[in-house]
């Protein structure tokens, strides 16, 4: 009660989640009034406030679509991967994708090119930083500017990587989606659209709203969205089990 009165005098003592109904109640009034924000302010803004209710799970790279190379791969393959993936670090395994031993960067490996040598992996080797799958984005943001990484792995509670999810994802759940000199195809940009988007990237569909997971089985797509089960069924003889083959299957279907 008293942190409640001392709010009212002291706006900035006010609970944070006063703070943010507050903003969220001026964002909305001011839709009509374009002289309080510009669109992409208002856009801004909202975005941020969104990122409060969602996770590492919402908008992580899932397991199958992650680029890894492994600990026993030489020098010119790990270099080749790189090159077909696009990508400036990738997570290095040892036998497997649970068993990540650590993170290698394409500027480590331009500088054993240039002096013409092909180093032992280990030693290109940075400390991977592994994150819950509940872990708040804000609080995720936060931590990797701490670490100075530009790189989690998402784990479950036995250790085993769900996903993967980078600085970039981040802020594009802020800013909306990044195009580089490059534009738009490829390999890279292949993966990064396979990620599974929340609903701000697409039309809304309202707070907490999202698209479903393509390697999510329909057995669990209808259990979870209340959707009866005949709905999903698929024409035999295919036989589909996730929602990636049923839009392939179906024509004009999509995952959204």
């Amino acid at each position: 009660m008293i942190r409640k009165l001392l709010g009212m005098v002291f706006p900035a003592l006010k609970p944070s989640s006063s703070r943010r109904d507050e903003l969220e109640t001026l964002l909305a009034d001011s839709s009509a009034d374009r002289a309080s924000f510009d669109a992409h302010e208002g856009t801004l803004l909202r975005n941020i406030l969104g990122l409060r209710d969602l996770n590492a799970s919402d908008v992580m790279i899932p397991r199958a679509d992650i680029v890894s190379v492994g600990m026993s791969e030489s020098f010119s393959e790990i270099i080749a991967q790189m090159t077909a993936a696009n990508h400036s670090r990738l997570p290095v395994r040892r036998d497997t994708l649970d068993d990540i031993a650590g993170i290698i960067h394409i500027k480590d490996v331009f500088a054993h090119l240039h002096a013409g040598r092909a180093p032992d992996v280990s030693t290109l080797l940075r400390p991977a930083l592994f994150v819950a799958p509940t872990i708040r984005l804000l609080d995720l943001l936060h931590e990797m500017r701490l670490r100075r990484r530009h790189l989690a792995l998402v784990v479950d509670e036995f250790g085993g990587v769900d996903g993967l999810i980078t600085i970039e994802d981040l802020v594009e759940e802020i800013v909306g989606e990044i195009e580089d000199e490059h534009g738009r195809g490829g390999p890279a940009e292949d993966h990064r659209q396979r990620r599974w988007h929340h609903s701000r990237r697409g039309p809304a569909r309202g707070r907490g709203a999202r698209d479903p997971d393509r390697t999510a089985s329909l057995k669990t797509m209808t259990a979870t969205r209340s959707i009866p089960s005949g709905a999903l069924s698929a024409p035999s003889p295919d036989g589909c089990r996730d929602v990636a083959r049923l839009c392939v299957i179906r024509p004009g279907c999509s995952s959204r």
